[in-house]
């Protein structure tokens, strides 16, 4: 048992997951991650969008102890339908729009998804919640998963603690802070048993190819030039996908509610840094290729606004306390990303079949 668990590290068995966003990137993770470590039965929630691969949950679905509903967290009478039929003992929130530069090009979807939809949620476990049995009160948990973006900005030094104040800079990060808002006030207005997480960038395979790590593999593969934004001088620590998803997991098992964890690898690397990396890495897989020939793709672009300069978020407490530690170095995590991609070429002719083609988002920059 790790340090701290406390009275919250019963089995796994007999628990129903409830798991939003599940189709996912981070979602479908801990699904896989559910379904392979534990006994639990899981319900997902997710709208499928543009972003929702349901391939990515592999062996978990079909499954007799896997099911998935497609639906709009906005359905304030499927969810709350949903909620009382399945019985949840634990809830895992990832459900979210997420990438900044949509957030640029169309705020109010991701007001509505991550602020409302969220909403929505709350309203329905709160529902849920008072009508369970004291026993079955005291295990109940609801794991709200957000971002180190909340903080804001960091200049050259230092890094973002728990009590550390809120300064979202994008829409996206502001919507962020407002589900979180939202999900203490119904913590300490309702006493709804929750737990929030904040993870650094999550990279590794099933991510579509909008993100930084996805889309310079997959521009690599077909020749194209490799876009950085601006300097490339941003910095950002990088965990890769099932180490995080092994987090929450342990979080959700054996953390009480009311507590707040760092997820994050503790490596970091600037933009210009990490792409020149990840060419490296390509060249391997691409023989033809003269020696070098890939660096000299890489394309300084007009910088996105109100961009981030640095973020970096402590890990100690969930370290200390649940003996949670990362397994993927970036290096090695690099590595089973390239080959991961490489080896599953399938997943960019999906995304380019449902009309992704690798352009640049939040277009209304340049106007």
């Amino acid at each position: 048992m790790p340090q701290g668990s406390g009275r919250y590290s019963e089995s796994w068995r007999g628990s129903r997951v409830l798991v939003t966003g599940g189709c996912g990137f981070i979602g479908s993770a801990v699904v896989r991650a559910l379904y392979r470590q534990t006994e639990a039965h899981i319900a997902i929630v997710d709208k499928l969008t543009y972003a929702a691969y349901p391939a990515a949950l592999e062996e978990a679905h079909p499954s007799e102890r896997v099911a998935l509903h497609e639906m709009d967290l906005l359905d304030r009478v499927g969810l709350r339908e949903l909620v009382s039929e399945f019985q949840p003992t634990t809830v895992l929130h990832l459900a979210a729009e997420t990438h900044v530069d949509r957030s640029i090009d169309d705020p109010l979807r991701f007001v509505e998804t991550n602020v409302l939809g969220t909403a929505h949620l709350l309203e329905s476990l709160r529902i849920f919640f008072h009508k369970l049995p004291e026993n079955d009160q005291r295990t109940f948990r609801v794991v709200h998963v957000s971002t180190d973006e909340v903080y804001g900005s960091l200049d050259t030094e230092g890094q973002f603690e728990i009590d550390s104040p809120y300064r979202p800079n994008s829409p996206y990060a502001a919507s962020k802070a407002g589900a979180d808002h939202l999900v203490r006030a119904w913590s300490k207005t309702y006493g709804l048993p929750v737990i929030f997480t904040h993870s650094c960038n999550n990279y590794g395979p099933y991510q579509f190819p909008e993100k930084l790590i996805p889309l310079m593999i997959w521009k690599a593969m077909r020749g194209e030039e490799l876009p950085v934004y601006g300097s490339g001088l941003q910095v950002r620590e990088w965990l890769y996908v099932d180490d995080h998803a092994n987090a929450l997991l342990q979080i959700a098992k054996h953390a009480p509610s009311g507590e707040i964890f760092h997820i994050t690898s503790g490596e970091s690397i600037c933009n210009l840094d990490l792409v020149k990396l990840l060419v490296a890495g390509v060249e391997k897989f691409l023989p033809a290729l003269a020696s070098g020939s890939l660096q000299q793709r890489i394309r300084h672009v007009s910088d996105r606004p109100g961009h981030d300069t640095r973020y970096a978020i402590s890990s100690e407490k969930l370290r200390g306390e649940l003996g949670w530690a990362p397994t993927v170095c970036l290096d090695e995590g690099l590595k089973k990303t390239i080959d991961w991609y490489f080896g599953h070429s399938e997943f960019f002719t999906y995304q380019r079949a449902m009309g992704y083609h690798g352009d640049r988002l939040g277009c209304s920059i340049d106007k």
